[in-house]
């Protein structure tokens, strides 16, 4: 039976992951790179159409923003739809 190690590296952006990840690997070929927070940003690019967003930060070179997914106000509702913000 074979066990597998899990080494997860989180950091800052620019903090040097991704480099001392590939040290890992030339170190241990059979291992693996994961991005977590792929998968993530896919389902979020596919959910919500940023494009408004992003000609909006291309106008006033603003690229920073709170995203979030506010719940809509549904009477008698369960639950709520996706309702993204962009809060520049």
């Amino acid at each position: 039976m074979s066990s597998y190690k899990i080494i997860a590296l989180m950091g800052k952006a620019k903090s040097g992951k991704d480099t001392f990840g590939e040290m890992l690997l030339r170190a241990n070929p059979d291992g693996a790179r994961v991005a977590f927070a792929d998968k993530l940003k896919e389902i979020c690019g596919e959910m919500f159409d940023l494009s408004a967003l992003a000609a909006d930060c291309a106008t006033d070179g603003r690229y920073a923003c709170l995203f979030v997914s506010a719940p809509l106000n549904i009477p008698r509702g369960v639950a709520s739809p996706p309702n993204a913000l962009a809060i520049k």
